[in-house]
Protein backbone atom coordinates (compact mmCIF):
# COMPACT_ATOMS: atom_id res chain seq x y z
CA UNK A 1 0.00 0.00 0.00
CA UNK A 2 2.60 2.73 0.73
CA UNK A 3 4.21 1.59 -2.28
CA UNK A 4 1.22 2.80 -4.08
CA UNK A 5 0.92 5.83 -2.19
CA UNK A 6 4.44 7.11 -2.95
CA UNK A 7 3.76 5.92 -6.79
CA UNK A 8 0.47 8.03 -7.03
CA UNK A 9 2.04 11.24 -5.34
CA UNK A 10 5.20 10.67 -7.59
CA UNK A 11 2.66 10.90 -10.77
CA UNK A 12 1.01 13.60 -9.45
CA UNK A 13 4.63 15.49 -8.74
CA UNK A 14 5.64 15.03 -12.29
CA UNK A 15 1.83 15.85 -13.85
CA UNK A 16 1.95 19.04 -11.67
CA UNK A 17 5.18 20.62 -12.59
CA UNK A 18 3.92 19.74 -16.35
CA UNK A 19 0.00 21.16 -16.01
CA UNK A 20 -2.24 22.23 -13.75
CA UNK A 21 -2.94 19.61 -11.31
CA UNK A 22 -6.16 17.28 -11.27
CA UNK A 23 -6.99 14.36 -9.39
CA UNK A 24 -6.09 13.64 -5.75
CA UNK A 25 -3.17 14.20 -3.69
CA UNK A 26 -2.46 12.41 -0.44
CA UNK A 27 -0.18 13.03 2.29
CA UNK A 28 1.83 9.77 3.27
CA UNK A 29 4.14 10.70 6.02
CA UNK A 30 1.55 12.43 8.27
CA UNK A 31 1.36 10.55 12.04
CA UNK A 32 2.18 6.62 11.49
CA UNK A 33 -1.43 5.77 12.76
CA UNK A 34 -3.40 8.27 11.01
CA UNK A 35 -5.22 8.43 7.92
CA UNK A 36 -3.95 10.49 5.42
CA UNK A 37 -6.32 12.62 4.21
CA UNK A 38 -7.39 12.87 0.25
CA UNK A 39 -7.91 16.20 -0.72
CA UNK A 40 -9.16 16.50 -4.68
CA UNK A 41 -8.28 19.14 -6.86
CA UNK A 42 -12.17 19.92 -7.42
CA UNK A 43 -12.67 19.87 -3.99
CA UNK A 44 -13.82 23.43 -1.96
CA UNK A 45 -11.13 24.67 0.71
CA UNK A 46 -14.47 23.80 3.21
CA UNK A 47 -14.89 19.95 1.92
CA UNK A 48 -10.86 19.77 2.19
CA UNK A 49 -10.93 20.85 5.86
CA UNK A 50 -13.49 18.52 7.13
CA UNK A 51 -12.53 15.12 5.29
CA UNK A 52 -10.99 12.37 6.96
CA UNK A 53 -11.93 12.46 10.44
CA UNK A 54 -11.10 16.12 11.41
CA UNK A 55 -7.56 16.60 9.40
CA UNK A 56 -6.67 19.59 8.30
CA UNK A 57 -4.94 20.29 4.73
CA UNK A 58 -5.41 23.45 2.93
CA UNK A 59 -2.39 24.77 0.84
CA UNK A 60 -1.43 28.59 2.36
CA UNK A 61 -0.36 31.30 -0.50
CA UNK A 62 2.01 34.07 -0.11
CA UNK A 63 -0.93 36.39 0.37
CA UNK A 64 -3.20 34.84 2.99
CA UNK A 65 -3.28 33.79 6.40
CA UNK A 66 -4.09 29.79 6.72
CA UNK A 67 -5.57 28.79 10.19
CA UNK A 68 -5.71 25.05 11.23
CA UNK A 69 -6.57 24.21 15.61
CA UNK A 70 -5.37 21.28 17.50
CA UNK A 71 -6.74 19.20 19.93
CA UNK A 72 -4.92 21.25 22.38
CA UNK A 73 -7.21 24.50 21.58
CA UNK A 74 -3.83 26.36 19.57
CA UNK A 75 -4.40 27.88 16.36
CA UNK A 76 -2.04 27.18 13.93
CA UNK A 77 -1.47 30.60 11.82
CA UNK A 78 0.97 30.46 8.27
CA UNK A 79 1.29 33.85 6.97
CA UNK A 80 3.88 33.85 4.07
CA UNK A 81 6.70 32.34 5.24
CA UNK A 82 5.79 32.39 9.28
CA UNK A 83 4.31 30.23 11.41
CA UNK A 84 2.88 31.96 14.71
CA UNK A 85 0.95 29.36 17.20
CA UNK A 86 -1.41 30.87 19.25
CA UNK A 87 -2.99 30.08 22.39
CA UNK A 88 -6.88 29.83 23.88
CA UNK A 89 -6.88 33.21 23.92
CA UNK A 90 -4.99 34.31 20.21
CA UNK A 91 -2.01 35.66 21.48
CA UNK A 92 1.09 34.18 19.45
CA UNK A 93 2.71 32.32 22.18
CA UNK A 94 5.50 30.72 19.56
CA UNK A 95 6.85 32.01 16.38
CA UNK A 96 9.27 30.45 13.62
CA UNK A 97 10.15 31.99 9.92
CA UNK A 98 13.23 29.35 9.38
CA UNK A 99 10.68 26.17 8.38
CA UNK A 100 8.25 27.24 5.19
CA UNK A 101 10.24 27.24 2.13
CA UNK A 102 8.94 29.76 -0.62
CA UNK A 103 9.08 29.17 -4.60
CA UNK A 104 12.75 29.20 -5.94
CA UNK A 105 13.29 32.67 -6.48
CA UNK A 106 16.15 32.40 -9.14
CA UNK A 107 13.85 29.91 -11.11
CA UNK A 108 16.48 27.12 -11.18
CA UNK A 109 14.40 24.79 -9.15
CA UNK A 110 10.86 24.29 -10.64
CA UNK A 111 9.69 22.90 -6.99
CA UNK A 112 6.45 23.85 -5.16
CA UNK A 113 7.76 24.78 -2.00
CA UNK A 114 5.35 25.12 0.67
CA UNK A 115 2.33 23.27 -0.43
CA UNK A 116 0.06 22.26 2.98
CA UNK A 117 0.05 22.21 6.87
CA UNK A 118 -1.74 19.28 8.21
CA UNK A 119 -3.13 18.46 11.67
CA UNK A 120 -4.26 15.54 13.57
CA UNK A 121 -4.69 15.78 17.00
CA UNK A 122 -2.01 17.71 18.94
CA UNK A 123 0.60 17.35 16.12
CA UNK A 124 1.01 18.64 12.47
CA UNK A 125 3.12 18.63 9.88
CA UNK A 126 4.70 20.92 7.17
CA UNK A 127 4.19 19.69 3.63
CA UNK A 128 7.01 21.49 1.39
CA UNK A 129 9.11 20.47 -1.48
CA UNK A 130 12.47 21.35 -2.28
CA UNK A 131 15.45 20.40 -4.99
CA UNK A 132 19.10 19.16 -5.04
CA UNK A 133 20.42 18.93 -8.22
CA UNK A 134 18.24 16.04 -10.57
CA UNK A 135 15.99 15.77 -7.62
CA UNK A 136 12.57 16.79 -6.45
CA UNK A 137 12.71 16.58 -2.15
CA UNK A 138 9.18 16.48 -0.77
CA UNK A 139 9.61 17.19 2.89
CA UNK A 140 7.36 16.42 6.03
CA UNK A 141 8.02 18.31 9.41
CA UNK A 142 6.20 17.28 12.07
CA UNK A 143 5.59 18.47 15.36
CA UNK A 144 4.12 17.08 18.36
CA UNK A 145 2.13 19.67 21.31
CA UNK A 146 3.40 18.28 25.17
CA UNK A 147 0.62 18.45 27.07
CA UNK A 148 3.47 17.34 30.12
CA UNK A 149 5.68 20.99 29.40
CA UNK A 150 3.37 22.83 27.48
CA UNK A 151 5.82 22.98 24.28
CA UNK A 152 5.54 21.93 20.92
CA UNK A 153 8.78 19.29 19.64
CA UNK A 154 10.16 18.42 17.05
CA UNK A 155 8.75 14.48 16.28
CA UNK A 156 9.73 13.82 12.69
CA UNK A 157 11.54 14.83 9.76
CA UNK A 158 10.45 12.61 6.31
CA UNK A 159 11.84 13.23 3.17
CA UNK A 160 11.00 11.67 -0.10
CA UNK A 161 14.02 11.95 -2.74
CA UNK A 162 12.18 11.96 -6.47
CA UNK A 163 15.13 11.67 -9.50
CA UNK A 164 13.42 13.89 -12.29
CA UNK A 165 15.54 11.88 -14.79
CA UNK A 166 14.00 8.86 -13.93
CA UNK A 167 10.77 9.70 -11.76
CA UNK A 168 10.38 5.63 -10.58
CA UNK A 169 13.63 6.16 -8.24
CA UNK A 170 12.19 7.11 -5.22
CA UNK A 171 14.21 7.22 -1.70
CA UNK A 172 12.42 7.31 1.43
CA UNK A 173 14.24 8.64 5.16
CA UNK A 174 12.50 9.27 7.92
CA UNK A 175 14.37 11.09 10.90
CA UNK A 176 12.94 10.70 14.66
CA UNK A 177 14.30 11.96 17.75
CA UNK A 178 16.51 9.03 17.76
CA UNK A 179 18.59 11.20 15.93
CA UNK A 180 17.89 14.57 16.53
CA UNK A 181 17.32 14.94 20.42
CA UNK A 182 14.82 16.82 21.72
CA UNK A 183 14.52 20.41 19.20
CA UNK A 184 11.55 22.67 20.25
CA UNK A 185 9.55 24.45 17.70
CA UNK A 186 11.36 27.86 17.55
CA UNK A 187 14.78 26.29 17.41
CA UNK A 188 13.91 24.20 14.43
CA UNK A 189 15.14 25.20 11.08
CA UNK A 190 14.25 23.42 7.83
CA UNK A 191 17.74 23.51 6.54
CA UNK A 192 19.45 22.54 9.51
CA UNK A 193 17.35 19.25 9.94
CA UNK A 194 19.23 17.83 6.56
CA UNK A 195 22.58 17.33 8.85
CA UNK A 196 20.39 14.68 10.92
CA UNK A 197 19.08 12.78 7.73
CA UNK A 198 22.77 12.32 5.89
Amino acid sequence: MRQLTTLILHSILVLSTACSLQGEVTSPLVEENSKPVVVKAEQSADEAHTSANALQETPANDDESEIYTLASGHSIVVTNKTINIKNREGTVVLSNSNLIRGLDGNETCPSEGFMALVTKGNYFTIEQQNCSGWQYINEYITFKYSDVDKEFYLHKFGLQYIDRAAPENIEEKVVTPKQFGSINFTRTSVDELYKYAN
